[in-house]
């Protein structure tokens, strides 16, 4: 499914968040609504449904911990309605998914869930635990203030730039839209399925697979949860985003010029070198190198990640600073180009596809890891989901593309960077 909301002014941030969820649960079925009539606080008239096709997400039914709206849209009648909910996939391995669609901060505070639409939405993985749900691995969940640089990026807004994309399908959950501070800073939340390497399980923490939420047993997924916009800023470790001791107070950053963030929550396990890592993740460093990094140690047995990193898969054995392709640059992952050589390399990416009559085509760059440094393989990120990396300048957020009889969607984030994703 895909669909374009324009949000009234008067729209609190957990209405908007309450719609959002409604358009992917409603499209479950590859039905959809019939109109708009049953969602509130947007604007009939500049809001539609472009695909009803099925999005094959829908309530999780069991949340557990840090989990409100995990069993219908309606989940309580009390004023934070709609400012969490928990949701599950089943991909097309026939394993299970589970993904939180939520606002960033106190989502029962209502300065956040009651706020004129300035805490952003946002995606978070989850994991199960035998019959439940494990704790959320990232996030921010102790934030009362909408405009705090603790809840500044990682979501999508609609206090300033009132139009938000929502995408659904059985390989990925994708926001499109601004932050809270500058209605011309762009913001990609989405989460996608990859194919599995040889480093990633699939499997439960708890194998009692009689007692699970459903019954597909062994489901943690290899999901990547990618978070872009269009920055080159630089991080310190201690802004990776993962679960910072016994709550989520971490921020991405504190700035408006971020770079990519791409996380792996609770999906690698380096049985080479007798690790099993959960909540892997990077971003870039001064050199605009994919090369901060962080990890929790997995003790397979509570919901619960252990408390603060116990190894950097880049700074210790894992290193492999002098790669290149897969996860080196940070444009590699759609961020905009910096000190990265390749920024206007006809050959290696960033340009245009020339026929022979001297028409332009729109070229789909793939996204690649390179896992050889945790045992697993060299992937392609994108051809499972349809995420990919484009040139910037081609046209207008949101726009629609036709490439080789498939609908892609069109999301500049500046005039260096850009993604286009596969509509299903």
């Amino acid at each position: 499914m895909y669909a374009k909301f324009r949000f009234l002014n008067s729209t609190t941030s957990g209405e908007r968040n309450k719609v959002l969820v409604q358009a992917i649960t409603d499209c479950f079925d590859g039905v959809g609504p019939s109109n708009l009539g049953g969602y509130a606080g947007i604007d009939s008239d500049r809001s539609f449904f472009y695909s009803k096709d099925s999005s094959h997400w829908t309530f999780a039914g069991k949340g557990g911990a840090q989990s409100l709206g995990s069993d219908s849209i309606n989940w309580d009648l009390s004023a934070a309605t709609g400012s969490a909910y928990t949701l599950k996939c089943k991909y097309d391995t026939g394993h299970t998914a589970y993904c939180d669609v939520r606002l960033r901060g106190n989502v029962t505070n209502s300065g956040i869930y009651g706020g004129a639409g300035n805490a952003p939405s946002t995606l978070v993985v989850r994991n199960r635990f035998g019959t439940s749900i494990e704790d959320m691995q990232y996030g921010n969940t102790s934030e009362t203030n909408p405009e705090d640089a603790d809840n500044r990026g990682m979501g999508v807004a609609h206090s300033l730039n009132r139009e938000i994309h929502v995408m659904a399908d059985q390989t990925k959950l994708v926001l499109a839209g601004s932050d809270q501070y500058t209605a011309d800073q762009r913001q990609l939340c989405m989460v996608y399925q990859f194919h599995q390497t040889t480093a990633m399980k699939y499997r439960d923490k708890v194998n009692n697979h009689a007692s699970l939420v459903d019954d597909t047993s062994d489901s943690n997924v290899p999901v990547c949860a990618h978070f872009l916009t269009n920055g080159a800023g630089v991080l310190s470790a201690n802004d990776l985003v993962y679960r910072d001791g016994a709550a989520y107070n971490a921020s991405w950053d504190n700035t408006t010029n971020k770079a990519p963030i791409v996380m792996f929550p609770g999906n690698i396990y380096n049985e080479r070198n007798g690790d099993k890592l959960r909540n892997f993740g990077f971003t870039s460093d001064t050199n605009y190198a994919m090369t901060v990094g962080g990890a929790t140690a997995d003790d397979n047995a509570t919901q619960t990640p252990t408390a603060a990193p116990t190894l950097n898969p880049f700074s210790g054995y894992y290193a492999q600073d002098q790669s290149h392709r897969g996860f080196y640059h940070p444009t590699e992952w759609g961020g905009a180009a910096e000190a990265d050589q390749e920024r206007y390399d006809a050959i290696n990416g960033e340009a245009y596809d020339i026929d022979s009559n001297g028409n332009k085509a729109i070229r789909l760059i793939p996204i690649y890891m390179d896992f050889h440094s945790l045992g697993g393989d060299e992937i392609n990120m994108s051809d499972k989901s349809g995420i990919y990396r484009t040139v910037a300048n081609a046209g207008f957020f949101g726009d629609s593309a036709n490439i080789g009889g498939i609908t892609y969607q069109y999301f500049p984030l500046s005039s260096v960077n850009a993604m286009m994703i596969r509509r299903d």
